[in-house]
């Protein structure tokens, strides 16, 4: 379960490399400050815990941690619930559906998975 995890940390980061030179090519003309910041923080969160997944993952290999199925599970939920909420808020901006804003209330319920998500990892590493 570790090797899976670690490839979707893998893979996330290339998926932030692609979203990331969209944004900077594609996007910054067509998006309003404001929401090219929104993207932005989007991609940034994507990065820091597809990092983060990719180290814990490479670490607790070598362990056999258990929690590595939950602090997987809840890193890919948050940074798809966060970080893709973000984007599509973003990257619907010209549209401004009424839908699209109320998915933005999703961010927070990605924000928890990603810290409950350090804490399994900081407690299993305290374990160690």
């Amino acid at each position: 379960m570790t090797k899976r995890y670690l490839l979707c940390g893998l893979v996330t980061l290339a998926i932030g490399v692609i979203l990331g030179a969209f944004g900077a090519h594609g996007l910054e003309s067509r998006l309003s400050p404001k929401y090219m910041e929104i993207y932005e923080t989007g991609i940034f969160y994507l990065f820091i815990h597809a990092l983060g997944l990719t180290a814990l993952m490479m670490y607790h290999d070598a362990k056999g941690a258990k929690a590595n199925i939950w602090i997987g599970r809840l890193f890919m939920a948050g940074v798809f619930l966060f970080s893709g909420s973000l984007l599509l808020i973003a990257l619907h901006e010209p549209l401004v559906l009424p839908l699209l804003r109320k998915f933005g209330a999703v961010a927070p319920i990605g924000g928890l998975c990603l810290i409950a998500g350090w804490l399994l990892a900081a407690r299993e590493i305290s374990k160690l």
